[in-house]
């Protein structure tokens, strides 16, 4: 798979993850807390920063592919831009999704995964392309 159509595919990826419904979380929560070999009554105290975390870790996949794709055709600071906007969108979009809602706590774990992929995708410099400035 070319790796413009990896990052085409982590963008409609994000997309769904960042746009499931809450009722559809939940459930998924409680199908994997079925799973564990033990039975947590509760959630554990700091259990919503998991939601922190995912944001984080889906939009550090999302700039990663999609900075090794289109660095070189597109400067930095325009990728950078471009995903920044996708992120606020994701989450004014919450806002009208049962059970979902917008946070500006997501935002920055979002801008957070943001920085983290596209650091690494420039540290691992795959094709080694230059950054226009």
């Amino acid at each position: 798979m070319s790796e413009k159509k990896l990052a085409a595919l982590c963008i409609v990826m994000t997309l769904f993850v960042m746009l499931i419904p809450g009722a559809v979380i939940e459930f998924a929560s409680d199908w994997v807390r079925q799973m564990l070999p033990w039975r947590p009554e509760s959630r554990p105290p700091g259990a919503g920063q998991v939601d922190k975390l995912v944001h984080g870790l889906v939009f550090a996949l999302c700039a990663y592919a999609v900075t090794r794709a289109w660095l070189g055709e597109c400067s930095l600071p325009a990728l950078a831009l471009m995903l920044a906007v996708f992120a606020v969108f994701t989450e004014l979009a919450q806002v009208f999704i049962p059970g979902r809602s917008g946070d500006v706590l997501d935002v920055l774990a979002d801008a957070s995964g943001l920085i983290a992929g596209m650091a690494l995708a420039l540290w691992a410099g795959g094709r080694q392309k230059k950054a226009r400035l």
